[in-house]
Protein backbone atom coordinates (compact mmCIF):
# COMPACT_ATOMS: atom_id res chain seq x y z
CA UNK A 1 0.00 0.00 0.00
CA UNK A 2 1.65 3.51 -1.38
CA UNK A 3 -1.36 5.59 0.56
CA UNK A 4 -0.48 6.97 4.33
CA UNK A 5 -4.24 5.95 4.72
CA UNK A 6 -3.40 2.02 3.45
CA UNK A 7 -0.09 2.23 5.60
CA UNK A 8 -1.52 3.11 8.28
CA UNK A 9 -4.29 0.90 8.01
CA UNK A 10 -2.29 -2.26 7.65
CA UNK A 11 0.40 -1.60 10.48
CA UNK A 12 -2.39 -0.51 13.09
CA UNK A 13 -4.72 -3.89 12.01
CA UNK A 14 -1.18 -5.89 12.49
CA UNK A 15 -0.39 -4.48 15.65
CA UNK A 16 -4.45 -5.27 16.82
CA UNK A 17 -4.11 -8.51 15.94
CA UNK A 18 -0.56 -9.29 17.54
CA UNK A 19 -1.87 -6.94 20.71
CA UNK A 20 -5.32 -9.41 20.78
CA UNK A 21 -3.33 -12.49 20.60
CA UNK A 22 -1.10 -11.43 23.13
CA UNK A 23 -4.21 -10.70 25.65
CA UNK A 24 -6.20 -13.87 24.30
CA UNK A 25 -2.71 -15.83 26.01
CA UNK A 26 -2.59 -13.69 28.50
CA UNK A 27 -6.46 -14.37 29.75
CA UNK A 28 -5.51 -18.26 28.97
CA UNK A 29 -2.81 -19.08 30.33
CA UNK A 30 -3.51 -16.33 34.00
CA UNK A 31 -6.70 -18.76 34.08
CA UNK A 32 -4.78 -21.88 33.53
CA UNK A 33 -2.17 -21.21 36.27
CA UNK A 34 -4.70 -20.05 38.72
CA UNK A 35 -6.87 -22.67 38.39
CA UNK A 36 -3.51 -25.07 38.58
CA UNK A 37 -2.25 -23.57 41.36
CA UNK A 38 -5.99 -24.38 43.31
CA UNK A 39 -5.97 -27.99 41.84
CA UNK A 40 -1.94 -28.78 43.16
CA UNK A 41 -2.97 -27.00 46.66
CA UNK A 42 -5.83 -29.69 46.90
CA UNK A 43 -3.73 -32.63 45.86
CA UNK A 44 -0.35 -31.56 47.89
CA UNK A 45 -2.86 -31.25 51.27
CA UNK A 46 -4.40 -34.80 50.33
CA UNK A 47 -1.06 -36.26 49.84
CA UNK A 48 0.35 -34.98 53.17
CA UNK A 49 -2.84 -36.17 54.95
CA UNK A 50 -2.89 -39.78 53.65
CA UNK A 51 0.90 -40.08 53.89
CA UNK A 52 0.14 -39.53 57.78
CA UNK A 53 -2.36 -42.65 57.84
CA UNK A 54 0.29 -44.56 55.80
CA UNK A 55 2.43 -47.69 58.02
CA UNK A 56 4.40 -51.03 56.75
CA UNK A 57 3.02 -53.94 58.49
CA UNK A 58 4.45 -57.39 57.59
CA UNK A 59 6.31 -56.00 54.67
CA UNK A 60 3.17 -54.16 53.32
CA UNK A 61 2.33 -50.52 53.42
CA UNK A 62 -1.15 -50.33 54.93
CA UNK A 63 -3.55 -47.77 56.50
CA UNK A 64 -3.28 -46.93 59.94
CA UNK A 65 -6.69 -45.90 60.10
CA UNK A 66 -9.32 -46.81 57.16
CA UNK A 67 -11.77 -44.00 57.52
CA UNK A 68 -9.05 -42.29 55.22
CA UNK A 69 -9.99 -45.45 52.69
CA UNK A 70 -13.30 -44.60 53.30
CA UNK A 71 -13.84 -40.78 52.57
CA UNK A 72 -16.41 -40.13 50.39
CA UNK A 73 -13.95 -38.02 47.67
CA UNK A 74 -12.07 -40.98 47.45
CA UNK A 75 -15.20 -43.05 46.22
CA UNK A 76 -17.26 -40.88 44.11
CA UNK A 77 -16.33 -40.63 40.39
CA UNK A 78 -17.66 -36.69 39.84
CA UNK A 79 -15.60 -33.83 39.53
CA UNK A 80 -14.52 -33.14 42.76
CA UNK A 81 -13.33 -36.45 43.16
CA UNK A 82 -10.22 -37.05 44.80
CA UNK A 83 -8.08 -40.32 43.13
CA UNK A 84 -5.13 -41.33 44.85
CA UNK A 85 -3.01 -44.90 44.17
CA UNK A 86 0.25 -46.02 46.23
CA UNK A 87 2.57 -47.87 44.82
CA UNK A 88 4.45 -50.40 46.78
CA UNK A 89 8.46 -51.30 46.38
CA UNK A 90 7.87 -53.69 49.09
CA UNK A 91 5.53 -56.03 47.80
CA UNK A 92 5.18 -54.76 44.17
CA UNK A 93 1.92 -54.31 44.65
CA UNK A 94 -0.59 -50.81 43.79
CA UNK A 95 -3.46 -50.11 46.49
CA UNK A 96 -6.38 -47.45 44.72
CA UNK A 97 -8.79 -45.24 45.96
CA UNK A 98 -12.59 -47.07 45.27
CA UNK A 99 -13.05 -44.57 42.57
CA UNK A 100 -10.15 -45.89 40.63
CA UNK A 101 -11.45 -48.70 40.92
CA UNK A 102 -14.64 -48.42 40.27
CA UNK A 103 -13.92 -46.29 36.81
CA UNK A 104 -11.24 -49.27 36.23
CA UNK A 105 -8.55 -46.55 36.25
CA UNK A 106 -4.57 -47.25 37.05
CA UNK A 107 -1.96 -44.28 37.24
CA UNK A 108 0.64 -44.63 34.71
CA UNK A 109 4.43 -45.39 36.40
CA UNK A 110 6.62 -43.38 35.69
CA UNK A 111 10.57 -43.85 35.47
CA UNK A 112 11.63 -41.01 38.23
CA UNK A 113 8.98 -42.45 40.16
CA UNK A 114 11.69 -45.34 41.53
CA UNK A 115 14.45 -42.49 42.67
CA UNK A 116 13.27 -39.50 44.21
CA UNK A 117 14.31 -37.10 46.64
CA UNK A 118 12.57 -37.11 49.95
CA UNK A 119 10.80 -33.43 49.02
CA UNK A 120 10.00 -34.19 46.19
CA UNK A 121 6.62 -33.43 44.23
CA UNK A 122 6.04 -33.46 40.93
CA UNK A 123 2.99 -32.56 39.16
CA UNK A 124 1.97 -33.33 35.85
CA UNK A 125 -1.33 -34.08 33.25
CA UNK A 126 -1.92 -37.96 32.89
CA UNK A 127 -4.11 -39.65 30.23
CA UNK A 128 -4.98 -42.33 32.63
CA UNK A 129 -7.53 -45.08 30.37
CA UNK A 130 -9.47 -41.84 28.38
CA UNK A 131 -9.20 -39.90 31.41
CA UNK A 132 -7.56 -36.55 31.90
CA UNK A 133 -5.90 -36.16 34.97
CA UNK A 134 -3.57 -33.73 37.03
CA UNK A 135 -1.31 -35.74 39.07
CA UNK A 136 1.09 -34.99 41.83
CA UNK A 137 3.46 -38.14 42.60
CA UNK A 138 5.39 -37.81 46.33
CA UNK A 139 7.99 -40.44 47.84
CA UNK A 140 7.08 -42.42 50.89
CA UNK A 141 10.11 -42.54 53.37
CA UNK A 142 10.33 -44.87 55.61
CA UNK A 143 13.88 -44.90 58.26
CA UNK A 144 15.69 -42.48 55.37
CA UNK A 145 14.56 -45.15 52.33
CA UNK A 146 12.02 -44.50 49.76
CA UNK A 147 9.89 -48.01 50.12
CA UNK A 148 7.14 -46.42 47.37
CA UNK A 149 5.07 -43.30 45.99
CA UNK A 150 2.08 -41.66 46.33
CA UNK A 151 -0.28 -40.50 43.50
CA UNK A 152 -2.90 -37.91 44.47
CA UNK A 153 -5.08 -37.18 41.43
CA UNK A 154 -8.28 -35.13 40.21
CA UNK A 155 -10.27 -34.85 36.89
CA UNK A 156 -9.33 -32.19 34.49
CA UNK A 157 -12.59 -32.57 32.44
CA UNK A 158 -14.53 -29.63 33.73
CA UNK A 159 -11.08 -27.69 33.56
CA UNK A 160 -10.55 -28.86 30.33
CA UNK A 161 -14.38 -28.38 28.98
CA UNK A 162 -14.09 -24.39 30.43
CA UNK A 163 -11.30 -23.59 28.39
CA UNK A 164 -12.05 -25.70 25.17
CA UNK A 165 -15.17 -23.22 25.57
CA UNK A 166 -12.88 -20.13 26.16
CA UNK A 167 -10.54 -21.27 23.23
CA UNK A 168 -13.84 -21.05 20.96
CA UNK A 169 -15.30 -18.01 22.51
CA UNK A 170 -11.78 -16.36 20.99
CA UNK A 171 -12.06 -18.12 17.74
CA UNK A 172 -15.23 -16.10 17.36
CA UNK A 173 -14.76 -13.16 19.15
CA UNK A 174 -11.32 -12.47 17.60
CA UNK A 175 -12.33 -12.11 14.01
CA UNK A 176 -15.11 -9.88 15.02
CA UNK A 177 -13.57 -7.37 17.25
CA UNK A 178 -10.64 -7.41 14.46
CA UNK A 179 -13.24 -6.63 12.04
CA UNK A 180 -14.64 -4.02 13.98
CA UNK A 181 -11.31 -2.38 15.00
CA UNK A 182 -10.26 -2.20 11.76
CA UNK A 183 -13.88 -0.78 10.45
CA UNK A 184 -12.94 1.74 13.75
CA UNK A 185 -9.33 2.55 12.17
CA UNK A 186 -10.66 3.25 9.13
CA UNK A 187 -13.19 5.88 9.82
CA UNK A 188 -10.44 7.50 12.54
CA UNK A 189 -7.88 7.36 9.86
CA UNK A 190 -10.18 9.32 7.37
CA UNK A 191 -11.86 11.37 9.61
CA UNK A 192 -7.43 12.29 10.36
CA UNK A 193 -6.51 12.82 7.15
CA UNK A 194 -9.47 14.80 5.70
CA UNK A 195 -8.10 17.90 6.67
CA UNK A 196 -4.53 16.85 4.79
CA UNK A 197 -6.33 15.66 1.66
CA UNK A 198 -8.43 19.02 1.77
CA UNK A 199 -4.80 20.79 1.89
CA UNK A 200 -3.65 19.02 -0.72
CA UNK A 201 -6.44 19.30 -3.38
CA UNK A 202 -6.53 23.38 -2.19
CA UNK A 203 -2.85 23.23 -3.35
CA UNK A 204 -4.00 21.89 -5.71
CA UNK A 205 -6.67 24.05 -7.16
CA UNK A 206 -4.26 26.94 -6.09
CA UNK A 207 -1.36 25.93 -8.14
CA UNK A 208 -3.81 24.91 -11.38
CA UNK A 209 -5.61 27.82 -11.21
CA UNK A 210 -2.28 30.46 -10.75
CA UNK A 211 -4.12 32.26 -8.16
CA UNK A 212 -1.69 32.25 -5.02
CA UNK A 213 -3.92 35.06 -3.05
CA UNK A 214 -6.22 31.87 -2.50
CA UNK A 215 -5.16 30.85 1.35
CA UNK A 216 -6.05 26.83 2.76
CA UNK A 217 -8.61 27.37 6.00
CA UNK A 218 -8.64 24.74 8.28
CA UNK A 219 -9.39 26.43 11.55
CA UNK A 220 -11.58 23.64 13.32
CA UNK A 221 -8.08 20.95 12.55
CA UNK A 222 -5.75 19.49 15.27
CA UNK A 223 -2.89 22.04 15.72
CA UNK A 224 -0.40 20.05 13.71
CA UNK A 225 -2.73 20.62 10.73
CA UNK A 226 -3.72 23.92 11.53
CA UNK A 227 0.78 24.42 11.63
CA UNK A 228 0.76 23.23 8.26
CA UNK A 229 -1.67 25.03 6.16
CA UNK A 230 -0.16 27.93 8.03
CA UNK A 231 2.96 27.11 6.64
CA UNK A 232 1.63 26.56 3.20
CA UNK A 233 0.19 29.69 3.16
CA UNK A 234 2.79 31.51 4.16
CA UNK A 235 4.84 29.74 1.56
CA UNK A 236 2.47 30.48 -0.96
CA UNK A 237 2.02 34.13 0.52
CA UNK A 238 6.49 34.42 -0.43
CA UNK A 239 5.85 32.84 -3.67
CA UNK A 240 2.88 35.43 -4.39
CA UNK A 241 4.71 38.14 -3.18
CA UNK A 242 8.31 37.36 -5.51
CA UNK A 243 5.94 36.85 -8.39
CA UNK A 244 4.86 39.90 -7.79
CA UNK A 245 8.26 41.29 -7.69
CA UNK A 246 9.36 39.46 -10.62
CA UNK A 247 6.95 40.92 -12.48
CA UNK A 248 7.35 44.53 -11.24
CA UNK A 249 11.06 44.05 -12.02
CA UNK A 250 10.62 42.82 -15.14
CA UNK A 251 7.81 45.89 -16.43
CA UNK A 252 10.52 48.72 -14.26
CA UNK A 253 13.38 47.15 -16.27
CA UNK A 254 12.09 47.24 -19.19
CA UNK A 255 10.55 50.41 -18.88
CA UNK A 256 14.06 51.61 -17.69
CA UNK A 257 15.58 50.34 -20.38
CA UNK A 258 13.44 51.56 -22.96
CA UNK A 259 13.81 54.78 -22.45
CA UNK A 260 17.10 55.56 -23.25
CA UNK A 261 16.91 53.60 -26.22
CA UNK A 262 13.27 55.27 -27.10
CA UNK A 263 15.62 58.64 -26.86
CA UNK A 264 18.82 57.37 -28.62
CA UNK A 265 16.29 55.93 -31.20
CA UNK A 266 14.54 59.06 -31.82
CA UNK A 267 17.90 61.24 -32.06
CA UNK A 268 19.18 58.94 -34.25
CA UNK A 269 15.90 59.22 -36.68
CA UNK A 270 15.86 62.58 -36.78
CA UNK A 271 19.57 63.08 -37.35
CA UNK A 272 18.88 60.84 -40.60
CA UNK A 273 15.91 62.08 -42.05
CA UNK A 274 18.17 64.98 -43.56
CA UNK A 275 21.73 67.07 -43.74
CA UNK A 276 23.02 68.30 -40.69
CA UNK A 277 25.55 70.48 -39.74
CA UNK A 278 28.56 69.18 -37.80
CA UNK A 279 28.11 71.26 -34.75
CA UNK A 280 24.12 69.48 -34.62
CA UNK A 281 25.79 65.84 -35.16
CA UNK A 282 27.98 66.51 -31.97
CA UNK A 283 24.90 67.26 -30.19
CA UNK A 284 22.87 64.44 -31.07
CA UNK A 285 26.42 62.11 -30.58
CA UNK A 286 26.68 64.03 -27.12
CA UNK A 287 23.09 62.86 -26.63
CA UNK A 288 23.19 59.41 -27.25
CA UNK A 289 26.71 58.71 -25.57
CA UNK A 290 24.81 60.12 -22.26
CA UNK A 291 22.26 57.82 -23.09
CA UNK A 292 24.66 54.85 -23.85
CA UNK A 293 26.36 55.62 -20.26
CA UNK A 294 22.72 55.52 -17.99
CA UNK A 295 22.09 51.93 -20.32
CA UNK A 296 25.62 51.19 -18.78
CA UNK A 297 24.81 52.04 -15.35
CA UNK A 298 22.02 50.26 -15.45
CA UNK A 299 23.18 47.23 -16.69
CA UNK A 300 26.26 47.18 -14.34
CA UNK A 301 23.63 47.76 -11.85
CA UNK A 302 21.35 44.70 -12.75
CA UNK A 303 24.80 42.25 -12.71
CA UNK A 304 25.97 43.61 -9.75
CA UNK A 305 22.10 42.64 -7.98
CA UNK A 306 22.28 39.65 -10.15
CA UNK A 307 25.52 38.31 -8.79
CA UNK A 308 24.49 39.59 -5.33
CA UNK A 309 21.84 37.20 -5.29
CA UNK A 310 23.72 34.16 -6.80
CA UNK A 311 26.19 34.93 -3.85
CA UNK A 312 29.24 35.20 -6.80
CA UNK A 313 30.44 37.99 -5.44
CA UNK A 314 33.45 38.22 -3.73
CA UNK A 315 34.33 41.27 -1.31
CA UNK A 316 38.37 41.83 -0.63
CA UNK A 317 38.06 42.78 3.28
CA UNK A 318 40.65 44.84 4.37
CA UNK A 319 41.24 47.41 7.57
CA UNK A 320 40.35 50.88 6.02
CA UNK A 321 40.30 54.06 7.59
CA UNK A 322 37.04 55.86 7.07
CA UNK A 323 38.34 59.28 6.82
CA UNK A 324 40.85 58.32 4.06
CA UNK A 325 37.93 56.71 2.06
CA UNK A 326 36.23 59.57 2.07
CA UNK A 327 38.60 61.91 1.27
CA UNK A 328 39.69 60.14 -1.56
CA UNK A 329 36.16 60.28 -2.69
CA UNK A 330 35.58 63.89 -2.15
CA UNK A 331 36.38 65.15 -6.13
CA UNK A 332 33.97 62.51 -7.61
CA UNK A 333 31.14 63.16 -4.83
CA UNK A 334 31.41 66.80 -5.44
CA UNK A 335 31.13 66.16 -9.15
CA UNK A 336 27.93 64.68 -8.44
CA UNK A 337 26.55 68.30 -7.55
CA UNK A 338 25.64 70.54 -10.44
CA UNK A 339 27.98 73.72 -10.59
CA UNK A 340 26.06 76.40 -7.73
CA UNK A 341 23.24 74.47 -6.61
CA UNK A 342 23.61 72.36 -4.02
CA UNK A 343 26.27 72.71 -1.55
CA UNK A 344 28.20 69.54 -0.10
CA UNK A 345 30.31 69.38 3.68
CA UNK A 346 32.29 66.61 5.15
CA UNK A 347 32.58 65.91 8.57
CA UNK A 348 34.16 63.17 10.12
CA UNK A 349 35.96 61.58 12.75
CA UNK A 350 40.04 60.21 12.35
CA UNK A 351 40.78 56.85 13.66
CA UNK A 352 37.85 55.16 12.63
CA UNK A 353 38.64 51.89 11.05
CA UNK A 354 36.74 49.22 9.59
CA UNK A 355 36.68 45.64 7.87
CA UNK A 356 35.51 46.25 4.40
CA UNK A 357 35.99 46.28 1.00
CA UNK A 358 36.94 49.60 -0.50
CA UNK A 359 35.55 49.28 -4.52
CA UNK A 360 32.12 48.67 -2.33
CA UNK A 361 32.26 51.08 0.06
CA UNK A 362 33.26 53.74 -2.73
CA UNK A 363 30.34 52.56 -4.31
CA UNK A 364 28.20 52.85 -1.17
CA UNK A 365 29.26 56.51 -0.51
CA UNK A 366 28.72 57.42 -3.98
CA UNK A 367 25.03 56.30 -4.23
CA UNK A 368 23.65 57.43 -1.11
CA UNK A 369 25.62 61.17 -1.80
CA UNK A 370 24.02 60.57 -5.42
CA UNK A 371 20.41 59.71 -3.68
CA UNK A 372 20.05 62.94 -1.68
CA UNK A 373 21.59 65.03 -4.68
CA UNK A 374 18.79 63.92 -6.92
CA UNK A 375 16.47 64.28 -3.77
CA UNK A 376 17.11 67.42 -2.94
CA UNK A 377 15.74 70.69 -3.17
CA UNK A 378 17.69 73.13 -5.17
CA UNK A 379 20.56 75.50 -3.07
CA UNK A 380 19.92 72.90 -0.70
CA UNK A 381 22.84 71.00 1.19
CA UNK A 382 24.32 67.49 1.82
CA UNK A 383 26.26 66.72 5.07
CA UNK A 384 28.63 63.78 5.03
CA UNK A 385 29.45 62.64 8.61
CA UNK A 386 31.50 59.65 10.03
CA UNK A 387 31.94 59.51 13.43
CA UNK A 388 31.96 56.66 16.49
CA UNK A 389 28.99 55.57 18.84
CA UNK A 390 28.38 52.85 21.23
CA UNK A 391 31.62 50.80 19.87
CA UNK A 392 30.05 51.32 16.47
CA UNK A 393 31.29 53.33 13.21
CA UNK A 394 28.63 55.10 11.65
CA UNK A 395 29.04 56.62 8.10
CA UNK A 396 25.82 59.36 7.25
CA UNK A 397 24.78 61.52 4.85
CA UNK A 398 21.59 63.69 5.68
CA UNK A 399 20.12 65.86 2.57
CA UNK A 400 17.73 69.13 3.53
CA UNK A 401 15.51 68.34 0.50
CA UNK A 402 11.82 66.77 -0.01
CA UNK A 403 12.16 64.08 2.19
CA UNK A 404 10.07 60.94 2.20
CA UNK A 405 6.55 60.12 3.26
CA UNK A 406 6.72 57.79 6.15
CA UNK A 407 4.65 55.23 4.39
CA UNK A 408 7.11 54.91 1.37
CA UNK A 409 10.11 54.42 4.05
CA UNK A 410 9.50 50.67 4.11
CA UNK A 411 9.71 50.42 -0.14
CA UNK A 412 13.00 52.57 -0.23
CA UNK A 413 15.19 49.44 -0.75
CA UNK A 414 12.94 47.33 -3.61
CA UNK A 415 14.82 47.44 -6.53
CA UNK A 416 13.75 50.08 -9.31
CA UNK A 417 11.20 51.50 -6.09
CA UNK A 418 11.19 55.36 -6.76
CA UNK A 419 9.45 57.88 -5.16
CA UNK A 420 6.20 59.73 -6.55
CA UNK A 421 7.70 61.81 -9.75
CA UNK A 422 5.18 64.90 -8.52
CA UNK A 423 7.34 65.51 -5.52
CA UNK A 424 10.64 65.89 -7.44
CA UNK A 425 12.70 68.28 -9.67
CA UNK A 426 14.68 65.32 -10.79
CA UNK A 427 13.58 61.55 -11.64
CA UNK A 428 16.89 60.44 -13.30
CA UNK A 429 18.04 57.29 -12.09
CA UNK A 430 17.33 54.04 -12.36
CA UNK A 431 15.48 53.01 -8.69
CA UNK A 432 18.90 50.40 -7.81
CA UNK A 433 21.23 52.65 -6.02
CA UNK A 434 19.79 51.97 -3.13
CA UNK A 435 19.02 47.88 -3.16
CA UNK A 436 22.79 47.97 -3.96
CA UNK A 437 23.80 49.90 -0.97
CA UNK A 438 21.51 47.85 1.65
CA UNK A 439 23.27 44.82 0.05
CA UNK A 440 26.54 46.54 0.47
CA UNK A 441 25.92 47.17 4.00
CA UNK A 442 24.77 43.47 4.99
CA UNK A 443 27.99 42.15 3.06
CA UNK A 444 30.07 44.16 5.68
CA UNK A 445 27.67 42.89 8.92
CA UNK A 446 26.21 46.73 9.27
CA UNK A 447 23.17 47.75 9.54
CA UNK A 448 21.22 51.08 7.65
CA UNK A 449 18.74 53.36 9.30
CA UNK A 450 16.73 56.03 7.35
CA UNK A 451 14.60 58.65 8.96
CA UNK A 452 12.98 60.91 6.96
CA UNK A 453 10.24 64.03 7.16
CA UNK A 454 8.60 65.52 4.38
CA UNK A 455 9.83 69.00 3.87
CA UNK A 456 13.06 69.05 6.19
CA UNK A 457 15.04 66.21 4.73
CA UNK A 458 16.46 62.29 4.84
CA UNK A 459 19.27 61.08 7.04
CA UNK A 460 20.55 57.62 6.06
CA UNK A 461 23.09 56.05 8.43
CA UNK A 462 24.89 53.41 8.40
CA UNK A 463 26.45 51.28 11.40
CA UNK A 464 29.44 49.05 11.05
CA UNK A 465 31.39 46.88 13.64
CA UNK A 466 34.11 48.77 14.60
CA UNK A 467 37.48 47.44 14.40
CA UNK A 468 41.14 48.01 14.47
CA UNK A 469 44.45 46.82 13.92
CA UNK A 470 45.46 45.81 17.06
CA UNK A 471 42.64 43.56 17.22
CA UNK A 472 43.23 41.91 13.13
CA UNK A 473 46.67 41.39 14.26
CA UNK A 474 45.82 39.35 17.29
CA UNK A 475 43.41 37.29 15.45
CA UNK A 476 46.13 35.56 13.41
CA UNK A 477 48.80 35.47 15.99
CA UNK A 478 50.78 38.60 14.71
CA UNK A 479 51.46 42.39 15.93
CA UNK A 480 49.81 45.67 13.73
CA UNK A 481 51.75 46.83 11.06
CA UNK A 482 49.76 49.85 10.65
CA UNK A 483 50.29 52.72 13.72
CA UNK A 484 47.16 54.54 14.79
Amino acid sequence: MKTIKGKLLLWNGLLLVVVLILLEFSVYYSLKKILYQDIDTELRNEAMEINGFLHVVNNRIEFVNMHEWEEFEHQEVGANAIFFQITSFLSLNKIRSRNMELLGITLPDHPHSYKMPKNARVYSDVNANGYWLRELEMPIYRDGKQIGVLTTAMSLRNIKSFFNAILKIFMIITPFTLLVLVVGIWRLTQKALYPIEHISSVAGEIMKSQNLKHRIDIRDSAQEVQQLAGTLNSLFQRLDESIQKIKSFTANASHELRTPLTIMRGNIDVILAKERTKEQYQHTLKIILDEVKKLSRIVDNLLTLSRSDAGQTILEKNVLRLEELIESCQEELQSLIPPGEQQLHLQYERGLEILGDEAWLRELLFNLVENAVKYNRPGGEIFVRAYSENNRVCLEVRDTGFGIPEEELPKIFERFYRIDKTRLHSTEGSGLGLSIVKWIVEEHEGEIHVESQEGKGSIFRVEFPAVSYEEIAASYGKKSVRSA
